[in-house]
């Protein structure tokens, strides 16, 4: 019997019936709405314990309560769901059982599940009740406890401070002023005359530590660096608002594309650098104009050259001395390959080497190796360019157990107009520059050490970055640091020779060319090579012999000295051992214990409320659908009211559970005037004499008259003789079946 909608259905609910179900499921929204909100509200706050009272325990209560109001429907509904299933049709008498089992428990939910047919609704209302099993569960998987830092203020009993700087202002540029005296004699007049020349020296040096961090640049990485800048933290938690403080900056560009093959032999350059065309006898030439050199160059004239079937890694058939790797540094922008943009330039280096990774292939090491790869002027060649230079850098720092985590950009700044500007006066007095004192157009504002140019005064460097903040580096300073750069990577022996610029002044397209000042040479043994300057071999070997590991050197360098900087930026500092320049004061962090909501294990409640509204809902429609249904629910009266009419069906079966249920599953049942008053089959009336008589007959033996059981028997035989009970041929609906009753 299918369902047929009533629109009046809902006018004639009886709510008073549903009415505990209904607060039931009120009470259980109301319930997980306050559970909702609570681990709103403390989500991501501090444990709580207010008179041993936890959050976990209001929780779990609320959690059963839910459970318990949902238990509470899905049972009534389920025990309701018999009474409209036997009044849709005939079922077994069996499934009264399970169905009923099924309001008491998850077990009894199971055996629907299991065994009980053409009942989709009540499996449903089975499978929500076995479900809300799990709900303790998944509210315990709800909140959860993680350890977090909170932050405050630094004060007197707990530092957060780091090292920034604004300027910088250490190392020394003394200039040393020198007389020399011209005397000459007139043997005429016998007379002589003195004339006093006036020249002036300058002499620089940097601080030690300073020395150190761009050293270390050779041995450390940046990912090492990093941790050494000064800080104090107090908590070992701390964080700190984004600064701004001066530093060093570094650019690296591979220019192998720019790399080019140049016209002509290069052999007087290279006899004019390193003679090698002279024999023990002056004047006397070897090898004569046989001999011819190629050269590879740059743009600015860096190049590189070597005899045409020289080896130059093994220095094997080289005339001359085998040249691995040239090198031009400079400190004018004007003079570099990619970086004539950069205004504040330290030191911008140009590197012509092998290709390693062909040489390694090569086996270019092994001396019996002939290979191209190994043989002027077939080895492939790679060049780069890397810059040091002034700038600002923006900081932001964390301090996260005890290990300072920093993400540093750099600021992109301009050159203030005013800064650097020399007064053409000498350092020391008010006296104007000798010419040859005066640095040349396009090197007045270069940054470059001269040790003519350096003698003038020059204002400090100011950098003005997008920020509107500026950063400062002192005169001495700047000629200090560019000074040892110097030494570090230019040898000048190459640098101030005048025959060789004569010389390298007379090939094709290389009339402006800045040469090399620097070189490593043949055999490469043990992954060096001999170079000059020393550095070199330092910063370009065949184990770092690649762009990426020379860009390493130059990051490392210029984070070593921005590190520096930012630690001792004035003599006050390196009496406190930089202790001062931790001016940026951040905020402290402690340990918290938090909660945290883990909100996907809290579907499950909202899910089964859903669903248990909904089979509530489907139960009250079913249930006055039609009018052979019931509001019975679990009541056991009703279940007693008409008990009777099937009590004779049992007579003859085992008086065990297994055996009642036996003699269930072989009975069919009919609810469709289970409601009906009055007999509903003359069945009954045989059931309810027979009924009749045993109770006469009990009482009867309560009055203490004397009756044998032969006699009750007898009775009970004659009654049956004149009330048989039809056949279940009467009833052709339920002629199929062994046995079939209907209340």
């Amino acid at each position: 019997m299918g369902f047929h909608f009533n629109p009046n259905m809902f006018n004639t609910i009886r709510w008073s019936v549903w009415g505990q179900q209904i607060w039931a499921l009120v009470g259980a929204v109301a319930a997980l709405t306050t559970m909702a909100i609570l681990l709103g509200k403390f989500n991501n706050r501090p444990v709580f314990n207010q008179m041993g009272i936890t959050l976990n325990a209001i929780i779990s209560i609320l959690s059963v309560t839910v459970k318990a109001a949902v238990a509470c429907i899905l049972s009534e509904c389920m025990a309701q769901w018999k009474w409209i299933l036997y009044g849709r049709e005939d079922r077994v008498l069996i499934d009264f059982d399970r169905l009923d089992g099924a309001a008491r428990g998850p077990l009894g939910s199971l055996r629907v599940l299991l065994r009980t047919k053409r009942a989709h609704v009540a499996q449903f209302g089975a499978v929500l009740t076995l479900v809300a099993v799990a709900l303790d569960p998944f509210a315990q998987q709800l909140l959860r406890l993680r350890e977090d830092v909170t932050y405050r203020k630094s004060t007197n009993d707990s530092l957060a401070l780091i090292s920034s700087a604004y300027t910088y202002t250490l190392g020394i540029a003394n200039i040393e002023e020198v007389y020399f005296n011209n005397g000459t004699f007139d043997l005429v007049r016998n007379t002589s005359t003195t004339k006093t020349s006036r020249f002036w020296n300058v002499t620089t040096s940097i601080q030690p530590s300073m020395e150190g961090a761009i050293m270390s640049a050779f041995y450390k990485s940046p990912e090492e660096l990093r941790r050494e800048t000064l800080f104090q933290c107090s908590s070992g938690n701390c964080t700190f608002e984004p600064f701004v403080t001066v530093g060093i900056c570094h650019r690296c560009k591979d220019v192998t594309s720019d790399l080019r093959e140049m016209p002509g032999s290069y052999d007087e350059l290279l006899n004019t650098i390193i003679e090698y065309r002279t024999s023990n006898s002056p004047g006397i030439k070897v090898g004569g104009p046989g001999f011819y050199a190629t050269g590879y160059s740059l743009p600015n004239g860096h190049f590189i050259a070597n005899t045409d079937g020289c080896r130059p890694y093994q220095n094997i058939k080289c005339r001359s001395k085998s040249y691995a790797t040239t090198s031009f540094g400079t400190g004018n922008p004007n003079k570099t390959v990619a970086m004539k943009d950069i205004d504040t330039l330290l030191w911008s280096l140009s590197i012509i080497y092998a290709d390693i990774s062909a040489l390694k292939a090569a086996k270019a090491l092994y001396s019996t190796n002939e290979s191209p790869e190994v043989t002027w002027p077939t080895v492939p060649l790679k060049a780069l360019e890397c810059a040091l230079y002034y700038c600002g850098k923006f900081v932001n720092s964390t301090v996260l157990k005890g290990r300072l985590k920093e993400n540093i950009t750099d600021v992109a700044g301009k050159r203030d107009k005013h800064s650097w500007a020399s007064s053409n006066q000498f350092i020391d007095d008010s006296s104007d520059l000798l010419p040859e004192y005066r640095a040349p157009p396009d090197e007045i504002r270069s940054l470059e050490f001269h040790k003519l140019w350096s003698v003038a005064r020059y204002q400090p460097l100011t950098i003005i970055l997008n920020s509107k903040e500026q950063v400062t580096i002192q005169a001495n300073s700047i000629k200090s640091i560019g000074a040892y750069i110097q030494g570090l990577f230019r040898w000048e022996p190459w640098f101030n020779n005048t025959k060789v610029r004569t010389e390298l002044s007379r090939l094709p397209g290389m009339e402006n060319a800045v040469g090399f000042n620097g070189a490593s040479f043949g055999p490469v043994k043990d992954l060096l090579a001999i170079a000059q300057p020393p550095a070199l071999n330092k910063l370009v070997s065949t184990s770092r012999s690649d762009f990426a590991g020379i860009a390493r050197v130059f990051e490392s360098m210029a984070m070593s000295m921005t590190n520096e900087i930012r630690r001792t930026n004035q003599e006050a500092d390196i009496a406190h051992n930089g202790m001062d320049t931790m001016k940026g004061k951040g905020l402290v962090g402690s340990t918290v214990v938090l909660y945290e909501v883990k909100w996907p294990w809290i579907a499950l409640h909202v899910a089964i409320l859903v669903l248990a509204c909904t089979l509530l809902l489907v139960t009250i429609i079913e249930s006055k659908s039609s009018a052979a249904v019931p509001l019975w629910k679990s009541s056991s009266l009703a279940a007693l009211r008409h008990g009777h009419d099937i009590g004779g069906l049992f007579n003859d079966s085992d008086k065990s559970v297994a055996g009642m249920e036996n003699t269930a599953r072989k009975t069919y049942m009919s609810g469709r005037q289970i409601d009906v008053e009055g007999t509903k089959h003359s069945g009954e009336q045989y059931a309810g004499l027979v009924e009749s008589r045993r109770a006469s007959q009990t009482y009867l033996d309560d009055e203490g008259m004397d009756s044998s059981t032969t006699d009750i028997a007898c009775a009970e035989r004659q009654l049956g003789n004149s009330l048989t009970p039809p056949s279940p041929e009467r009833e052709p609906k339920l002629a199929p079946r062994a046995q079939s009753h209907t209340f």
